[in-house]
């Protein structure tokens, strides 16, 4: 994957930092419409539906940039970069978190729409609880949206990983996740490399599976 992307400043810790200002800001806009408590139950069923919504909306994202075909200098190159991989997929497995990170920091202005958004609506109380359990979801969705290159990466650095690299602790671990579908498995994957229209899903492969 190309490193010149285009990004938000030249500087990726702080292109993150700006990311999560602007979560932290979604964080914000929770506490001023926050009037209910929410059980665990409720909590933990807004976290799966939240993780199986990013992963959809990941699979949405990464099925536009590898079928597009338009001249917007940005999205452009964020397809091109899609394209490139499935030429040779082992070139993402050389890009760092830090790297990851940086590239999903770009669309910082996600989080920071959500949060004029939740500022600026108003509810009456039928429809605020639900409001509020939507930008629950928001927080979790964008907290570990940044992430959602990240098992991708793995999945194709377990793929040119040497026998010895596959013992140890860190990878036997990334292994484990990746079976259990927590993370992106790479026989999920791997069927996308196959054909490109199929299996577009990059963090846990919920929603295509």
């Amino acid at each position: 994957m190309s490193k010149n992307m285009y990004r938000i400043t030249r500087f990726p810790l702080f292109n993150i930092f700006l990311y999560y200002f602007n979560v932290f800001l979604v964080y914000i806009s929770y506490e001023y419409k926050c009037e209910y408590e929410f059980s665990l139950y409720i909590i933990f069923l807004t976290c799966m539906i939240a993780l199986y919504a990013m992963d959809f909306l990941g699979a949405i994202i990464h099925y536009y940039l590898d079928n597009y075909t338009g001249n917007h200098k940005i999205i452009k190159q964020f397809a091109h970069d899609f394209q490139l991989h499935h030429d040779n997929p082992s070139t993402i497995a050389k890009f760092t978190i830090v790297d990851a990170l940086n590239q999903v920091s770009t669309f910082a202005f996600l989080p920071f729409t959500c949060f004029v958004v939740n500022m600026c609506l108003k509810y009456n109380d039928f429809t605020h609880y639900v409001f509020q359990l939507s930008i629950l979801m928001q927080i979790i969705v964008w907290s570990l949206g940044i992430f959602s290159q990240v098992p991708h990466i793995l999945t194709h650095k377990m793929n040119i990983l040497s026998k010895k690299e596959r013992n140890t602790f860190k990878f036997r671990l990334i292994a484990m996740l990746q079976k259990y579908h927590i993370i992106l498995n790479p026989n999920n994957h791997n069927i996308h490399h196959k054909g490109f229209d199929k299996n577009y899903s990059v963090f846990n492969g919920w929603s295509t599976s």
